[in-house]
């Protein structure tokens, strides 16, 4: 990988960091985890066709929380200065 390619990835991962740093994903996953659950029981037809949809947005949810966990960790040890 070039320099310049390499700097502008760190860069990029740095970005995305600071994206997902305060979204409330943790709050997001609760309430899709409570559509997921009352879903079929008050609007059975409406959550047979957003399932597979929601299915797919809280896995990524869930990937993401596991990354905005990290980036929070390296942040607070990069203000510490253990990195």
């Amino acid at each position: 990988m070039e320099e310049g390619k390499y700097l502008e990835v760190q860069m990029q991962l740095e970005t995305l960091a600071g994206i997902v740093h305060d979204m409330p994903l943790k709050e997001f996953l609760e309430a899709a985890e409570v559509a997921d659950a009352v879903g079929p029981i008050l609007d059975p037809t409406l959550w047979i066709r957003a399932n597979r949809n929601l299915k797919r947005i809280k896995a990524l949810a869930y990937k993401i929380q596991a990354f905005q966990e990290e980036a929070r960790s390296w942040e607070d040890k990069t203000a510490a200065g253990t990195i």
